[in-house]
């Protein structure tokens, strides 16, 4: 029973593995974004892109973005959320959604900024 188990065993652990590494690598668990809104409008939210994130990234740098608390956005964003209709971004950091109100920065106030593109 043992040597038919331990094969079994050894999937079953590499798949868990693999499962975790690949939860590390995407970021975000597609459930967790499934149950997410923006705090404010209730919006369903979802992870912005990676074009995005990169021209919000050089926004930051340049010193121009604030969060809605009027506090200066600083370092760079690994990872960000938006709602659907691309108003709102909410920080990522270390894998942990900052979804309140304060932290969400408002896409209007982003130079060129250009929702759906």
């Amino acid at each position: 029973m043992v040597r038919l188990l331990g094969p079994i065993l050894v999937e079953l652990i590499g798949n868990a593995h693999a499962r975790r590494q690949n939860f590390r690598e995407r970021g975000l668990d597609k459930k967790l974004l499934d149950i997410l809104c923006c705090p404010v409008t209730k919006q369903p939210i979802k992870l912005l892109s990676i074009e995005k994130l990169g021209v919000l990234n050089e926004k930051i740098a340049s010193g121009g973005i604030r969060y809605v608390d009027e506090s200066l956005v600083e370092g760079d964003f690994s990872e960000a959320l938006i709602t659907l209709d691309e108003s709102t971004i909410y920080p990522v950091q270390d894998g942990i959604p900052l979804m309140t109100e304060e932290r969400g920065i408002l896409t209007k106030g982003i130079e060129g900024w250009v929702p759906g593109v």
